[in-house]
């Protein structure tokens, strides 16, 4: 009779166990994005660009501050491009979702009348130089365990700018509004 009290007791251990892998661990509270914290610290910034007569051109701004530029394109010295920044805080070891928002503000007819309008083609963002996981229109950020409870993360934002032919100067800084869309245990 021992032995199976044994078993039995070693039984309901091991159910617990494979219980507690399959749910996850038990949370003290849900998870809610007005656990998340946003702030923007700089817009993303295309910097004051130029563009050649009778030419379009294209700019990549990645996330370390790293640029590329067509031929014909040109960016004043003392208004350099930069990354976007926003600084988030959340609940440590959990996932958050997200949104970006992108607002230049830019007319659709900069320039000249015929002047084909400023388009931004793709935006990236990333933790430190390690791009977030995009899924869809969203992206995926992991944030680590911390003692404290709460994590922080600088995220960047950097992208890929076409512009269309004009002799027009711009001075090509954006707005970020990056929005928590969910947010759950890791």
């Amino acid at each position: 009779m021992k032995v199976l009290t044994k078993l039995s007791g070693r039984g309901m251990l091991l159910s617990a166990a494979l219980l507690m892998v399959a749910t996850g661990p038990a949370w003290s509270e849900a998870l809610d994005c007005k656990q998340v914290k946003i702030e923007a610290v700089n817009p993303l910034n295309f910097g004051m660009l130029r563009i050649k007569r009778e030419h379009t051109g294209w700019m990549v701004l990645d996330v370390s501050g790293g640029t590329t530029l067509s031929p014909g394109l040109a960016v004043a010295r003392n208004w350099q491009p930069s990354p976007g920044q926003v600084r988030l805080t959340a609940p440590s070891a959990s996932t958050v979702l997200l949104s970006l928002a992108v607002d230049g503000g830019w007319d659709s007819k900069v320039g000249r009348a015929r002047a084909a309008p400023l388009e931004l083609v793709s935006v990236v963002m990333a933790k430190g130089i390690q791009p977030l996981k995009k899924m869809g229109d969203y992206w995926e950020l992991q944030i680590g365990r911390h003692d404290s409870g709460v994590a922080h993360a600088v995220l960047s934002v950097g992208g890929e700018l076409l512009l269309g032919k004009t002799e027009q100067v711009w001075d090509l800084s954006t707005s970020l509004r990056v929005n928590c869309i969910s947010i759950r245990p890791r």
